[in-house]
């Protein structure tokens, strides 16, 4: 029987196995088909099951309160996980210094994410998900506790915030802000294309440009955003000898949207079809996420 406490360990194989037969999934793509396979919503939901399965239980009040903040911190019962060896501690943090990083971000200029105060408490949430509390390590930069994540706000010298940049799970990710009205036409945009199976304008070009490219050995890293094009450049020898074997591609057809806005596709080739999922940052014009699996 599977047990939800070992769910990175049954992720990390995961994500070993499918590497093995060509396919290389992020390990946070893997951690949220992990936790889907194991009855929860989303990685979140399951990442705190597990928290509170373990007593792992913090309750840092992000606080005014230094005497407060030195007692959790000397119990330990404030650490967050280790990540980079290093135990993370809540500061001190007053309130109304927190109030100009609340606003609304946009991840990849697809999903929309809300940050928050709720009395001396701090939250960030990504919509069709549970708020995740946040505790500040230095005057920018706030990690969690449910998951293995931080934000680092990005603020200039007059004191405004343009974005985040999220961490987790190895990946980073920059997170723009944006206005209220933006967050809600990004989250009605997001809630249609999902109703009514509508893909991104540019989604499907983009993907038949990527295959080619994976293809012939040389796909155009200047249509990826840096992460991605760093990831597909290590993975490409591996990546090319699947996609020969399948022979020419006949057809592409698109399936739906996922919940944070990436496009599905089935790829026919001659030989076989393949799964595609792809996300496009539509306003810089570029790839952000793209990966595939055997079958329909």
């Amino acid at each position: 029987m599977r047990d939800y406490r070992k769910a990175k360990e049954i992720s990390k194989t995961l994500q070993q196995l499918l590497a093995h037969k060509g396919i290389f999934l992020k390990r946070g793509e893997c951690l949220e088909i992990t936790a889907k396979s194991l009855g929860f919503n989303d990685w979140n939901t399951l990442s705190a099951k597990i928290s509170e399965a373990s007593n792992f239980t913090n309750r840092l009040l992000s606080s005014q309160n230094q005497a407060r903040v030195d007692e959790v911190s000397k119990s330990g019962a404030g650490l967050s996980k280790i990540e980079e060896g290093k135990a993370r501690v809540a500061i001190p943090f007053a309130n109304d210094e927190f109030e100009k990083f609340v606003g609304f971000y946009s991840m990849d200029g697809l999903l929309p994410i809300k940050v928050y105060r709720k009395g001396d408490q701090f939250y960030s949430q990504m919509k069709g998900q549970v708020a995740v509390e946040l505790f500040p390590e230095t005057p920018t930069d706030f990690f969690m506790v449910v998951v293995d994540a931080q934000l680092s706000f990005s603020v200039d010298e007059n004191g405004n915030v343009s974005g985040f940049i999220s961490r987790q799970d190895g990946e980073s990710r920059f997170c723009t802000k944006i206005s209220k009205s933006i967050s809600e036409e990004l989250s009605n945009s997001l809630d249609k294309r999902i109703a009514e199976g509508e893909p991104l304008s540019s989604s499907e070009h983009l993907l038949s440009e990527l295959i080619a490219g994976l293809i012939s050995g040389n796909p155009n890293y200047s249509v990826m955003d840096k992460m991605l094009a760093d990831q597909i450049r290590g993975a490409v020898g591996s990546i090319r000898p699947e996609l020969l074997k399948a022979g020419s591609v006949l057809k592409i057809c698109f399936v739906g949207v996922l919940d944070h806005g990436y496009d599905i596709y089935h790829v026919k080739h001659e030989n076989r079809v393949f799964r595609w999922v792809i996300g496009v940052n539509e306003q810089e014009g570029k790839i952000v996420a793209a990966y595939f699996n055997a079958g329909g």
